[in-house]
This record gives structure tokens, sequence and C-alpha cells, in this order.
């Protein structure tokens, strides 16, 4: 399976953390999508963020990406 995650600005950046890092355990395909200011928090919540190896990150303004688009085939 696929699985896509955006991550905005918003408080909450250990759920992210969690998450990622459960699913990074499994066999998925796991993107992530975050705003510079997701990263910021992230970074000041978090102290350090780490980003699960398995997971491929995206800039948040990729329009190129495979999933960008609900009309194309990912």
């Amino acid at each position: 399976m696929k699985i896509v995650i955006g991550a905005t600005g918003a408080s909450g950046s250990i759920y992210l953390q969690r998450l990622l890092e459960q699913i990074n355990a499994s066999e998925h395909e796991v993107h992530l999508v975050m705003t510079v200011h997701a990263r910021q928090v992230a970074d000041h919540e978090l102290m350090t963020f780490r980003l699960p190896p398995k997971v491929l990150q995206h800039p948040d303004n990729d329009m190129n990406v495979p999933f960008v688009s609900g009309s194309a085939r990912f």
C-alpha cells in the first residue's frame, strides 16, 4: 500500500514522529509532505525531528510528485 502523509505547522509533532516510526516498520511505501512551518514546529517541539529511513519526503511546492493530482495514477 502507498501512504501519503501531509504535515502542516500545527502542534502535535510527537504524533507525526510516532506515526512515521510505526509505518516505517511496515512494508508500506510512505511519502511525506511537510510545510516549512511543520518542520520548524517539529524541530522546536522535538528538539530534533528524525525522518525514518524508508520515508520519502517531498517538498511542499513540488507540483511534479506522482500524487499531486487526484486524477494521477499513483
